[in-house]
């Protein structure tokens, strides 16, 4: 099986050091990874640099399992490439697939594009873009998933849709996926394991259970929060800014509800 393991990795651009020394545990395959941390600390380069898509200044990115570069979603298509949204998934296809042409309308009708797969990529919106890179990953059947921030133009319907198929892709095949995200709670409903990262360091690792404590929260946001237990998975509510005075609650953190 696929796994993924950072030892002592340092990325940067030009003499500005972003990530430095940065190992985790294994990443097994079947499991959706979600990258954790505030803005500016690292996320996109990390994904980045285990993509092959930015060099590190040091140490060892080990993709075992696997000989195939991982699949790699940006944040964003540019929307001046004069191919429709059809095309786009296409030429990704015609690279590993036996019947791209079959391939590229099953990922595209699972994804529901429907009308918009024969628009240009300028005439969509940029959550519709988003949707196109996520297809022309998932249409390659890569072993390693990378997702940089995929679902920060999307509506909340997409959102869980896309974390679903990426989650369910993982387990079904045994691949492995890791996705840079910015939503605290939907990190925690669908990722199996979640990394942190803050001042160009890794944090914490580990289930959103264990990882998801108020004190981490505070360290890494500077916000005060509850954390509660709904289905055995957390819920994070802030409540206010480090340093300002918090709501005042009838219980303490970590309630468990419903």
């Amino acid at each position: 099986m696929v796994s993924l393991e950072l030892r002592n990795v340092s990325v940067g651009y030009g003499s500005r050091v972003v990530l430095e020394g940065v190992s985790c545990a294994p990443l097994e395959g079947g499991k959706l990874v979600g990258l954790l941390g505030p803005n500016a600390c690292g996320k996109s380069t990390l994904i980045k640099t285990i993509a092959g898509v930015h060099k590190s200044l040091g140490g060892e990115v080990l993709l075992r399992g696997t000989r195939e570069r991982p699949g790699y979603v940006p944040q964003g298509l540019p929307e001046s490439v004069a191919l429709s949204a059809f095309e786009s998934v296409l030429i990704s296809a015609r690279r590993v697939c036996e019947d791209p042409m079959q391939a590229t309308g099953e990922v595209l009708a699972a994804l529901g594009f429907g009308e918009i797969a024969g628009r240009y990529l300028s005439e969509l919106s940029g959550g519709q873009r988003q949707m196109v890179a996520v297809a022309q990953m998932l249409v390659s059947n890569p072993e390693v998933m990378l997702l940089d921030e995929p679902t920060s133009a999307l509506d909340l319907h997409r959102q869980l849709f896309v974390l679903q198929t990426v989650r369910e892709r993982a387990r079904a095949t045994g691949a492995l996926g890791v996705v840079a995200i910015h939503d605290i709670n939907l990190a925690a409903r669908l990722c199996d394991e979640l990394i942190v990262l803050h001042a160009g360091k890794l944090l914490a690792q580990g289930t959103p259970e264990d990882v998801l404590t108020p004190e981490l929260l505070q360290q890494v946001y500077q916000v005060h929060t509850d954390i509660f237990s709904h289905r055995d998975l957390p819920v994070v509510i802030p409540t206010a800014v480090a340093g300002e005075a918090e709501d005042s609650a009838p219980e303490q953190a970590r309630l468990r509800v419903g």
